[in-house]
């Protein structure tokens, strides 16, 4: 082939730089006091929206320190390329026991940002830049979200047990307390044949947990989540050798040492990385690797806004080792719909499954409108 008849691939702008890095919250769904939002903007006019995990329940406490370190790291990024995303991450990460949650969180939604601008640059979905799908399309398992309802509560609700079912979600989990009563009720209304798990969220000491799984044993759980704290692998150690239900954990994992020393161990069946929390798009999908070579399946944890949904998507979709993704966003509760709207498109889940985002980058704008009417001022 001579020169003159090859064809030129479209420059990817390798000389773009970061003018700004603007994070924002915004008044969330589902009793979030706040989602942790971050909009990077480039000197070449194209933006890229993340979203960190806000562990904004209760009060803007978290939420507030998320904005602040977005803050902090944006001032460092000015004037730096987009493309650096592994640079950004590894030199934000240095010496992880110096940061709290927050920052990590900050981390990863300025990442899920890059990534967004990398795809646009590039003219194409942030999954075929990490290597394309292995599937068409998401599994999803519905979680307690769906107990949500506009008094702010979330009690136990049976039939909507049945109803997530009914929409093709393969597998319910909830926390019940030790109110174990719950279970065996779902568990003669739904039958034998469809997949229950538990979380107790780490509230439990070891007697505790044993007395869980004890009360759990006979009611075939899919999966025993954060029986103990995430920080006492010692128990989990214990706790492996004494009960047969299989346990998860890794949301509140923020770096690889962690998911490391996990595996290493043997204790877990599953691992479920928070993709706002633990660094990013990137770095989710090389801890699934991590676990795939310990025979590991991954159940990522998913309990934010949509466009944390919509970066988990794209790394979902790539990585051989899911079992199912986590999906909040199904309470029937009519004044939290406006979630759906929040990017457009939105996420697309069909029968249990999420649609594989498609266009450049995540694959998505944000609705200005309403992203106006909600937005938290200054941060507060």
């Amino acid at each position: 082939m001579t020169n003159a008849s090859a064809k030129t691939a479209p420059s990817p702008n390798p000389s773009v730089k970061i003018t700004s890095v603007e994070p924002f919250l915004m008044r969330g769904a589902r009793g979030y006091q706040a989602w942790c939002m971050v909009r990077v903007q480039t000197d070449l006019g194209i933006e890229g929206i993340g979203e960190g995990f806000s562990w904004g329940y209760g009060n803007l406490t978290f939420p507030r320190r998320v904005h602040e370190y977005m803050q902090v790291l944006g001032g460092r990024l000015a004037g730096k390329s987009p493309w650096q995303i592994q640079a950004f991450v590894h030199d934000a990460q240095a010496n992880p026991a110096e940061h709290a949650r927050e920052w990590h969180s900050a981390v990863s939604g300025i990442e899920i940002a890059l990534w967004d601008i990398a795809g646009k640059l590039a003219n194409l979905p942030v999954y075929q830049m990490l290597g394309g799908k292995v599937r068409e399309a998401i599994p999803l398992y519905a979680n307690h979200g769906i107990f949500f309802d506009a008094d702010a509560s979330y009690n136990f609700n049976i039939d909507r047990i049945v109803h997530a079912r009914q929409a093709g979600y393969r597998m319910f989990k909830w926390d019940p307390g030790m109110d174990f009563d719950q279970v065996r009720e779902a568990r003669q209304v739904i039958g034998r044949d469809y997949r229950l798990a538990i979380d107790q969220h780490g509230r439990n000491d070891f007697d505790g947990a044993v007395a869980a799984a004890k009360a759990l044993q006979p009611l075939d759980v899919v999966f025993l989540e954060d029986p103990v704290p995430c920080a006492r692998l010692d128990l989990y150690r214990q706790l492996v050798e004494i009960t047969s239900i299989p346990l998860a954990t890794g949301e509140n994992f923020t770096t690889r040492r962690e998911v490391h020393d996990f595996l290493a161990s043997g204790a877990i069946r599953f691992l479920q990385p928070e993709i706002g929390a633990n660094g990013g798009i990137m770095e989710t999908v090389k801890v699934a690797a991590m676990a795939e070579t310990s025979g590991v399946g991954l159940y990522p944890h998913n309990w934010c806004g949509p466009v944390v949904t919509r970066a988990l998507a794209h790394a979902a979709c790539v990585v051989p080792n899911l079992v199912m993704m986590e999906y909040a966003a199904c309470s029937p509760a009519p004044d939290v719909q406006w979630e759906h709207e929040l990017i457009d498109p939105p996420n697309r889940v069909i029968d249990g499954f999420m649609a594989v985002p498609e266009g450049p980058g995540l694959g998505f704008t944000l609705n200005e409108a309403l992203v106006a009417g909600r937005l938290l001022e200054d941060g507060s």
